[in-house]
């Protein structure tokens, strides 16, 4: 197999396609590229394809919908799965949020995380299906500096990563390594906003970001919590059920989003990824 190249883009399950890309349009700035009948997996459905800046979030609604996303749920959960959209001000973007129908994870509003947490400003909450997001505004001094070239007349700016929790960070980042993906930078996430920030208290967190020879955004994060420790099992979400999310990834430097063929697969914590073979 051929090294991956990139992330192709995020695609999620969703219960009604125009309610969900509604939100996704009205409260965080994406527009509608593409629109299609498709058979994801096994499931035949609909796709919608959106874009934020350069980047590409795909929902799939199915003929017949499999289980809602569970509940209750924490940002701790083995099958948590996030990704975190840039904006240029977080307090403003915060406020137009305030007018969509989502559900906040994070207590007290945006939480700035201190230097040795990479100094973000950063909230995370839930789409109308459960999905968790997160906003996230970048110092000059962090974060790819793709984001600094970006029009500060934009709010929303695109989607920098997708941060995955993960059991053990050693055998993960073993098993993404064999992929085609280097860690960028490690550290260890504690301290009060961090807790404001996941709903957790005390929690000690290892984040590891990985990227990709030929792109850092979007990149691939993953989240193992030290404390409080997660009882893990292997997550079988099927492809037809909400709370299932796929990174498409690429062994090419192609743009378009039409496989000939997408091979579904499971990392060792059960997180679902496609990798694009080919396309038309």
């Amino acid at each position: 197999m051929s090294p991956v190249t990139r992330i192709a883009r995020i695609s999620i399950t969703v219960s009604n396609l125009e309610r969900i890309s509604r939100f996704y349009c009205d409260a965080l700035g994406f527009s509608v590229i593409a629109v299609s009948e498709t058979v994801m997996g096994e499931f035949p459905g609909h796709r919608m394809c959106l874009q934020l800046g350069d980047e590409i979030l795909e929902l799939f609604q199915p003929l017949i919908l499999g289980s809602p996303y569970p509940s209750p749920r924490a940002a701790t959960d083995p099958w948590f799965q996030h990704i975190a959209i840039v904006v240029s001000d977080i307090n403003s973007a915060y406020a137009c949020l305030q007018h969509f129908d989502f559900e906040p994870i994070t207590v007290g509003g945006p939480q700035q995380l201190p230097p040795s947490s990479g100094g973000v400003k950063a909230f995370k909450f839930r789409d109308p299906d459960g999905h968790p997001l997160e906003l996230i505004e970048f110092p000059p001094s962090s974060g790819d500096p793709k984001w600094l070239t970006k029009s500060s007349a934009a709010l929303f700016l695109g989607y920098d990563h997708t941060a995955i929790t993960v059991q053990n960070v050693e055998e993960s980042l073993a098993y993404y390594e064999g992929l085609g993906f280097t860690a960028l930078s490690r550290g260890i996430n504690h301290g009060v906003e961090q807790g404001n920030l996941d709903d957790t208290p005390n929690p000690i967190v290892d984040v590891v970001a990985l990227v990709t020879a030929s792109s850092r955004t979007p990149h691939l994060e993953l989240l193992s919590y030290r404390a409080p420790k997660t009882e893990f099992a292997l997550q079988m979400f099927g492809i037809g059920d909400i709370a299932s999310v796929r990174i498409v990834l690429d062994t090419s430097e192609t743009d378009r989003f039409d496989e000939i063929s997408v091979k579904p697969t499971q990392d060792p914590d059960g997180h679902l990824l496609m990798l694009k073979t080919g396309s038309k």
